[in-house]
């Protein structure tokens, strides 16, 4: 889950579909705290949790950059983005494991995937992939104005740092840019496949809603972030 620290079992996401097939350990709120209790259980490596703290580290130094980035090409403050980050943040680090399974897709029960498709809930989110073993598809449409079932699923290249858009930003933009359906796909299945995610979401109070252009119809109503994300997971986590 990524609603507060915990170890993950298999399962967890996906209501009314087969349980995903991946397990994750999940952190929630800035290191050292979260980590240390962590920590302190002897199933993690003693390695594990500082390792995961550096990598928070970097990733929330990068989602400044690409938080100002969108301001600019925006043409909006920085501090329009960065002030809604401010303070207790709402970021999670999930480290997550997709278990081989030696049987291959024959063995699994119809419309088991190893993670249904879904779109993130919050801001952006930078994923590490498994540097070897692929499966993970995006959805792209041929124009922002296509329907959600437009478009075609496309293989992300294994390895490197993949920046997602997620629900939140596809609202602030009004649209203009789309908060990307994907998905982890059963073509690998017989490997075990690791990957991180680093979810990113304004302040639980902070109010997001849409910037408009001048003469631009409003497409979304303004939400408030930690509503809209318990919204979120209360659908989505079984």
């Amino acid at each position: 889950s990524v609603g507060r620290t915990s170890a993950g079992a298999l399962g967890g996401e996906g209501a009314g579909a087969q349980p995903d097939l991946v397990e994750n350990v999940a952190l929630r709120g800035r290191p050292p705290a979260s980590i240390d209790d962590l920590a302190s259980r002897p199933r993690f490596p003693p390695t594990l949790f500082p390792s995961a703290g550096e990598h928070w580290a970097a990733m929330d130094m990068l989602h400044g950059a690409i938080l100002r980035m969108t301001a600019r090409a925006l043409g909006v403050p920085d501090e329009l983005f960065e002030g809604a980050y401010r303070g207790t943040q709402a970021n999670a680090l999930r480290l997550a494991h997709y278990p081989a399974v030696p049987g291959g897709v024959d063995s699994l029960p119809a419309g088991q995937a190893r993670y249904g498709a879904h779109t993130d809930y919050q801001g952006y989110t930078l994923l590490m992939q498994d540097p070897t073993v692929g499966g993970l598809e995006v959805f792209r449409a041929p124009n922002a104005t296509a329907g959600r079932m437009a478009g075609e699923w496309v293989a992300v290249p294994p390895g490197g740092l993949v920046v997602n858009a997620g629900d939140l930003i596809e609202l602030w933009v009004n649209g203009r840019w789309r908060s990307a359906m994907h998905r982890v796909t059963n073509s690998a299945i017989t490997q075990r496949r690791l990957s991180i995610a680093f979810f990113t979401g304004p302040r639980h109070d902070a109010l997001v809603e849409p910037l408009l252009q001048p003469g631009e119809a409003r497409r979304f109503d303004a939400v408030i972030a930690g509503e809209h994300l318990q919204r979120k997971l209360a659908m989505s986590n079984v």
